[in-house]
């Protein structure tokens, strides 16, 4: 959802591509209530947080048809492919309850095993569609899967999140038999999970 390192912007959506040939968008939505994000004001798109409004013209598969000011053509559309679509921080106030947070808030917090052993970092927050992932930079790669690994944002991978402590705690072994169909080495700072993958 979020890969911005600005914390004063929350991510609530992305553009995903073009829709025909008048200039509409397919665009996601990373908000609670999905529809949601045609309702906020202050949004804006892209790296030069361009201000933008949307309006609905449909639904699309892994989110929704819309006008986005400013983007009058197809080609528009595609050179837009990919923008965050974000609010200020400031205007969302902060989360109703103690213990919630905002997915970009998960950006740059440290990754633990469920023992407590460093694992890495929280790169980024994304959402391809389906449910929202988190971009794992570990400190030791995982063998035949590499250093950066996008791993689910659900409650059997993610056991933990304390925002005040600055750290996610990540069932890494769990996640890796997922991907592999085997049972993982333990987790640890050892290079237990490790190789020379890259």
């Amino acid at each position: 959802m979020a890969s911005s390192d600005d914390k004063s912007w929350v991510v609530l959506g992305a553009i995903k591509g073009a829709h025909g040939v008048r200039g509409l968008a397919r665009v996601a939505s990373y908000t609670e209530a999905p529809e949601a994000i045609f309702a906020y004001a202050g949004l804006v798109m892209g790296p030069e947080r361009t201000p933008v409004t949307l309006e609905k013209r449909g639904l699309a598969k892994g989110g929704f048809l819309a006008r986005v000011s400013g983007l009058a053509t197809r080609e528009d559309v595609d050179a837009a492919r990919g923008f965050e679509l974000a609010v200020d921080r400031a205007t969302l106030g902060a989360p109703e309850d103690d213990d919630a947070y905002y997915l970009t808030d998960l950006i740059g917090l440290h990754v633990q095993a469920p023992d407590g052993a460093a694992l890495g970092a929280v790169r980024s927050v994304e959402n391809f569609g389906a449910e929202d992932l988190l971009e794992l930079a570990l400190d030791t790669p995982i063998k035949g899967l590499g250093r950066f690994v996008f791993v689910p944002f659900r409650k059997d991978i993610i056991t933990e999140v304390d925002i005040s402590a600055g750290t996610v705690t990540a069932d890494m072994a769990r996640w890796q038999s997922d991907q592999t169909g085997k049972e993982a080495e333990p987790q640890g700072g050892q290079g237990d999970i490790g190789g020379e993958g890259g």
